[in-house]
């Protein structure tokens, strides 16, 4: 998996939320044709608040996504169905952990921790830690993201009634959550494999290597 991803917010436009919705929903067929578009997640996290999330298996991948069918689709919905301009923030993969099983993903949980003074780096490894600790059963999935060096996003995905583990405790001494947790619906989402385990130590290999 590439240690970059973009992680896209969009807002629909007055009264078009149900057509944006419809657009990310369909936009998994085109999605699905392209196979180094590893993870792929349509995410809604209000009625007019939208994003997407993916990773790729290298920059070759994320350049043909990018011109493809929904990354040019997306340059024409910015001036029919959304309110402004995407905010698309280019993060780093800092560790993730797949594993859905034959359960179907249908819910997600946005957290965005801002590290204390000095505490960038304790912050990530306080995450990782967790990731690679945590009991993470079949119907979940959690991606660890840098936006900064102090600023880190947490992605959790998880099938219906399936639990997501609470990190806050553990991560307070590091850090503090800049928002409180956002909620959202997975509208459409590929899985690069049914069952991933991706180790941070791997990707901190991998992204060393490039």
């Amino acid at each position: 998996m590439q240690s970059k991803a973009p992680f896209v917010a969009m807002q629909a436009g007055s009264g078009n939320g149900e057509r944006v919705a419809t657009w990310l929903r369909e936009a998994l067929t085109p999605i699905a044709e392209e196979p180094e578009t590893r993870d792929w997640f349509a995410l809604r996290f209000g009625p007019d608040n939208f994003a997407i999330f993916d990773t790729f298996d290298g920059n070759r991948g994320r350049l043909v996504h990018l011109l493809g069918k929904v990354g040019r689709g997306l340059v024409v919905r910015t001036f029919t169905m959304l309110s402004g301009l995407p905010d698309i923030a280019m993060t780093d993969v800092v560790a993730a952990r797949v594993s859905p099983g034959d359960q179907r993903l249908t819910g997600a949980v946005r957290t965005h921790w801002i590290a204390g003074d000095g505490q960038g780096r304790n912050l990530e490894a306080a995450l990782v830690e967790e990731l690679e600790h945590a009991t993470i059963g079949e119907g979940t999935a959690r991606y660890v993201l840098r936006l900064r060096d102090d600023d880190f996003l947490l992605l959790d995905f998880a099938a219906q009634g399936a639990s997501v583990p609470d990190v806050s405790e553990r991560l307070s001494a590091s850090g503090r959550v800049a928002s409180p947790p956002v909620q959202a619906e997975i509208l459409a989402y590929k899985l690069g494999s049914l069952e991933t385990a991706l180790s941070p130590s791997a990707l901190r290999a991998t992204s060393a290597a490039r």
